[in-house]
């Protein structure tokens, strides 16, 4: 899944204060950004749960209008880029191939439960809802990677799962034919429960390598991903690649900084600089392994527990993601799932009126700009935890092609020269009226779904700017070269 010999930029920057100029000079690095980010998930959680019913309302994936012309604009616009479906209660979610499910119970063991999530079937997946969900994918171009309950049938941490339900599953799948499935890149196999102890390590490895063989006797090997055990310490990804060092494709793991506004900037650069080092470590260990696997942030948003109202969903937001889309790569993460497309307080699109969230332009913009490059920050001589600035290039084949430039600072300008790119450049830039707006401008225009166009999408055009670019406070940049045609 990586995009071919792409190399990333590092970039230096020098003698930055408010209102002084700043000059970003890159240098190589080689990491990627995968061709199918950004990411983004939806959820599980059902109307009627008492903890996270009010934050999720009708947006479970069990019950959500697919056809509603927002919710596929909102995908369409995201198109090639991944969605995953999956969350806390995957492990409780039952596959209803023999309409038999009821929701309830508390599983085969008086004493011991896997989940996260209780009851034991949380909810049913019917084989026509199946067919939904991948006739989105098909009608909307987002390739999908799909959930597995890792939990049904187990009666302690360390004993096998029953498979016949995920059997069913891939089966019934399977007989759906390949035009359905023309989206579908492959499984990911539970949520979290090596970390919460559902599982041990050295049994989730044995249950997946099972697993791993199913799927390659449904589809053919190769055909189709498998990804897991989105959570991952260093002895549980030493398990997991010595008993199962074929097995995945994908290893995936959750990242919350938890991070805020404060009374300097949009979003506290200190604290967002957590995804980068979480990043290094864990895409460090990875290349330890035997079989280094690509890794890939299978949830993630800035506030865990359904996410900050009025900061996750508002323009602050905006700082947050577009640090996360180019940080994560830049430490060897190429790809991470916003969490949620349509769901909790941190959603990229509004469960209660479909409007785009000012992050979900963020991501729309990031999927139509970037040149399928790699990347890496610049700003490595200067601390950007009392500058707020924040500049990360892009490159296709060694040519720089795109950079973004977040000023996260509430009171500070800056003015940044980009040498590497022509004097006159293409430019993207995203403002509101204030950090807690849920209207994001473009270029100093009202970014929203438009009614009027077939797809709802809207037209992003730039605008021709000199570089050196002006970046008033809390200002966010993405700048391309022109296209030789236009030079």
């Amino acid at each position: 899944m990586k995009l071919p010999a792409v190399a990333a930029l590092a970039a230096l920057v020098v003698g930055c204060a408010a209102q002084t100029a700043v000059t970003a000079r890159f240098g190589a690095i080689n990491h990627f950004v995968d061709e199918a980010a950004p990411g983004v998930t939806f959820d599980y959680w059902l109307r009627n749960d008492t903890n996270y019913g009010e934050k999720w309302m009708n947006a479970s994936i069990l019950s959500l209008d697919l056809n509603k012309t927002d919710v596929v604009a909102a995908a369409t616009g995201l198109a090639g880029g991944t969605l995953r479906i999956g969350g806390s209660p995957v492990n409780s979610i039952y596959f209803d191939a023999a309409g038999s499910c009821n929701p309830g119970g508390t599983g085969p063991s008086p004493t011991y439960y896997c989940s996260q999530v209780k009851p034991y079937i949380y909810g049913c997946l019917t084989p026509q809802r199946w067919t939904e969900i991948l006739q989105f994918t098909k009608k909307t171009g987002i390739k999908l990677l799909m959930g597995m309950n890792a939990c049904y049938g187990r009666t302690s941490p360390s004993t096998p799962m029953d498979f016949s339900n995920i059997k069913a599953f891939l089966e019934t799948t399977k007989a759906l034919g390949d035009d359905l499935l023309s989206q579908l890149i492959g499984f990911e196999l539970g949520n979290e429960v090596i970390l919460t102890g559902g599982i041990t390590a050295q049994q989730y490895a044995e249950d997946a390598a099972v697993i791993r063989g199913m799927i390659d006797d449904v589809f053919g090997a190769g055909r189709m991903a498998l990804a897991g055990p989105a959570d991952f310490t260093a002895q549980a990804l030493d398990v997991i690649s010595d008993a199962a060092p074929t097995t995945f494709n994908y290893t995936t793991y959750h990242d919350y900084p938890n991070c805020l506004p404060d009374a300097t900037f949009a979003m506290n650069p200190s604290c967002l600089s957590k995804m980068d080092s979480n990043a290094n470590s864990l895409s460090s260990l990875v290349k330890q392994q035997k079989k280094p696997f690509t890794v890939w942030a299978g949830e993630t948003s800035d506030y865990f527990r359904g996410g900050e109202p009025g900061v996750n969903d508002a323009f602050n937001d905006v700082f947050y993601y577009l640090w996360q889309l180019s940080a994560l790569p830049l430490n060897g993460v190429s790809n991470a799932m916003r969490q949620c497309l349509i769901g909790g307080d941190y959603e990229l699109v509004s469960r209660f009126n479909y409007s785009a969230n000012p992050s979900y332009w963020a991501a729309y913009l990031f999927r139509k700009t970037m040149p399928g490059a790699a990347t890496v920050t610049v700003n490595q001589t200067i601390d950007y935890t009392t500058s707020g600035l924040r500049v990360f290039g892009f490159a296709d084949a060694g040519d720089l092609r795109m950079a973004i430039i977040l000023n996260m600072h509430r009171s500070n300008a800056y003015t940044v020269k980009l040498p590497d790119f022509p004097a006159s450049v293409d430019v993207w830039r995203l403002t509101a009226t204030n950090l807690t707006s849920q209207q994001i401008l473009l270029n100093g225009k009202p970014l929203m779904f438009e009614p009027n166009t077939p797809t709802h999408l809207p037209e992003t055009p730039w605008a021709t700017e000199a570089n050196p670019l002006s970046l008033p406070p809390t200002t966010a940049l993405f700048v391309k070269s022109p296209p030789q045609s236009r030079d």
